[in-house]
């Protein structure tokens, strides 16, 4: 099953997003208020960033955790990207920064 075949059974719901490469390692981990359009969107050739393409590139499969809200969805990414320290994944590695909401 190819990327773009796995987006059609991606929800619309907000949720935390997985990049995996060919070896099950984590490259990228996202948040999204809406999965289906944030993962869709990487595959959005009009506005790929370099960062986007390579990720896209070396990804065999994407996963998705569905949560109840966008508080929730930012509060999960924080703590798996701090737990499994994906390559691509620059920011929240550090374990001194907090996500919070003003």
């Amino acid at each position: 099953m190819t990327l773009k075949d796995q987006l059609q059974n991606i929800p619309n719901n907000p949720g935390v997003y997985f990049f995996y490469n060919k070896n099950k390692e984590i490259l990228y981990i996202g948040k999204a208020k809406n999965l289906k359009k944030r993962t869709s969107s990487y595959f959005n050739k009009s506005k790929k960033s370099v960062k986007n393409s390579v990720i896209v590139s070396k990804s065999h499969s994407i996963d998705y955790l569905v949560v109840d809200n966008e508080v929730q969805a930012l509060i999960t990414e924080a703590n798996m990207v701090k737990k499994h320290r994906p390559k691509y994944n620059i920011c929240l590695k550090d374990d001194k920064t907090f996500p919070y909401i003003m």
